[in-house]
């Protein structure tokens, strides 16, 4: 994956996720360097530049990296937030969006996840709807993504004990980032978690 990481991201009156590109499973060092420049370079595009422009946030400050992270073949991923959905001092209760497949459909916003309300602190878990998708997105031999039928359209993407983990998992990075509020983004590849990305 090459992705993002700007100075005009995660601040207290202005978010930024998903304005930027990130290209997945690029593969060969011609697909990486042509990835990084795209990456880097959409720092500038129309949507990203207006959403900065309404926030007054100064061009002339505004800085970006970019990642290259390993990727793993997800068979399901997608969004924590270390909290109540509808209560900001309920912190013992965290939100969970997850998909099937890659979750860049999660983080971008363009498909309807799982969601779940997960108790860290007595693993009680309240369904608030089931991602009924027909397809999801995988990684192509050839480099990128490529969307193909879903395998358990109408199925839990997240077990009992995968749901917990995550709750617990995301427990612990609150202590570590010493942080009540996170935004964390992570995959399952069968039943093993890996944590992406923490926010802020």
């Amino acid at each position: 994956f090459v992705r993002s990481s700007g100075n005009a991201e995660d601040l207290p009156e202005f978010n930024g996720a998903g304005l930027y590109d990130t290209m997945a499973n690029q593969r060969g060092i011609d697909q990486v360097l042509e990835s990084i420049k795209k990456v880097w370079a959409s720092t500038w595009n129309f949507a990203a530049y207006e959403d900065r422009h309404r926030a007054g946030i100064d061009p002339t400050k505004t800085m970006s990296a970019v990642l290259v992270q390993i990727g793993v073949p997800a068979t399901s991923a997608g969004v924590l937030l270390t909290e109540h959905p509808t209560d900001p001092l309920d912190e013992k209760n965290y939100t969970i969006n997850a998909k099937s497949g890659l979750g860049m459909s999660v983080v971008d916003g363009k498909k309807v996840p799982e969601s779940l309300i997960v108790s860290w602190y007595n693993h009680g878990i309240r369904i608030l709807s089931r991602s009924a998708e027909d397809t999801m997105l995988i990684f192509d031999a050839k480099g990128g993504t490529k969307e193909v039928p879903n395998p358990n359209k109408g199925k839990a993407v997240l077990t009992n004990a995968m749901a917990i983990l995550l709750a617990d998992s995301a427990r612990k990075l609150t202590k570590l980032f010493a942080n009540n509020h996170l935004d964390i983004e992570w995959v399952f590849v069968g039943d093993k978690l890996y944590i992406v990305q923490t926010r802020p």
